[in-house]
């Protein structure tokens, strides 16, 4: 038997795992490369993705996405050249 004949099954948290890290990325705005490579460096833990994981990282993925627009560009007058200058609110 040929080996790319020869399908691949994986486990129901394996394949969990490759459905959530792509969803994941998406909502944090982050490639699924730099997610995989949080995982490794074990600031992501593998477990937390394979369980139940789906909606826990989805609700931390959306508090991610909230608190970093909590701080949204404005674009204000100059006060010397008039010009509109795009600054952060503090």
């Amino acid at each position: 038997m040929d080996k790319s004949k020869q399908k691949i099954k994986l486990s129901k948290e394996t394949s969990k795992l490759f459905y959530t890290i792509p969803h994941f990325a998406r909502l944090c705005e982050m490639s699924t490369k730099h997610i995989y490579r949080e995982i490794d460096r074990g600031n992501i833990p593998a477990y937390a993705l394979s369980e139940r994981s789906t909606r826990i990282l989805i609700s931390e993925a959306q508090e991610y996405l909230n608190k970093k627009r909590l701080k949204p560009k404005e674009k204000q007058v100059c006060s010397c050249c008039g010009r509109f200058h795009e600054s952060k609110l503090k």
